[in-house]
């Protein structure tokens, strides 16, 4: 009742993922370009996209917006897949109704080892959580943040594409800035040069325990 344009779908009653009301009309959820995790999708070349941890589906939401023509999403959950699709009359059928639009139930590091498919954009959204809840999905959340899955994403992203990250406050930032740069400079380059490649925002309009960061 207090949201009546998103709802949000729990898993285990613990980490929570949002769908938006959208009924085809883009314009009605311009709304959305006022949060950080829009940002990967403003620039650059967007022919084909690959989205891990899709949850409730609003990076896809956002990739159409951005008039991207391949979106491909993992999502390693099927009972979140599931949800998306039983409220496609809520959420326009995102994960259902649109032909360049790829759903997938798989874990992304999997996928990335396998498939020979490279993209101009690699987003993964709060892969992290930060409920005790989800522990049982820790192991995926630790296994997509190494710097053997930094390099295997590097070695997806066609020439000049960008790898983004979204993530909950400082310290999972930290993480992964120092993974980045490690494995940046084990192609030759110092951190300064590394640096370079490096673009980190952050959400001041949040909570500090709450904010959120974009690397």
């Amino acid at each position: 009742k207090d949201r009546p344009l998103q709802k949000t779908i729990f898993t285990d009653g613990g980490a929570g993922t949002s769908m938006f009301k959208f009924d085809g009309d883009f314009e009605k959820v311009r709304y959305l370009d006022y949060q950080l995790q829009f940002f990967p999708f403003y620039f650059g070349k967007k022919e084909k996209v690959l989205i891990i941890g899709s949850g409730g589906g609003v990076d896809v939401l956002n990739a159409l917006r951005a008039g991207v023509k391949k979106i491909t999403a993992i999502e390693v959950n099927p009972a979140t897949v599931e949800t998306v699709n039983k409220f496609s009359s809520f959420n326009g059928g995102i994960y259902n109704k649109y032909d360049n639009v790829e759903i997938l139930v798989d874990e992304g590091r999997s996928f990335i080892k396998r498939t020979k498919e490279k993209y101009d954009l690699i987003f993964l959204p709060l892969v992290f959580t930060t409920s005790a809840e989800t522990i049982g999905y820790s192991q995926v959340e630790n296994y997509v943040f190494t710097k053997e899955a930094f390099r295997d994403y590097l070695d997806r992203l066609n020439e000049g594409g960008k790898l983004a990250v979204l993530v909950h406050g400082e310290p999972e930032l930290l993480k992964i800035l120092t993974t980045a740069l490690s494995v940046l400079g084990e192609t030759g380059e110092n951190v300064p040069t590394a640096l370079k490649h490096i673009t980190m925002l952050q959400d001041s309009r949040i909570m500090k325990k709450d904010r959120k960061s974009v690397v």
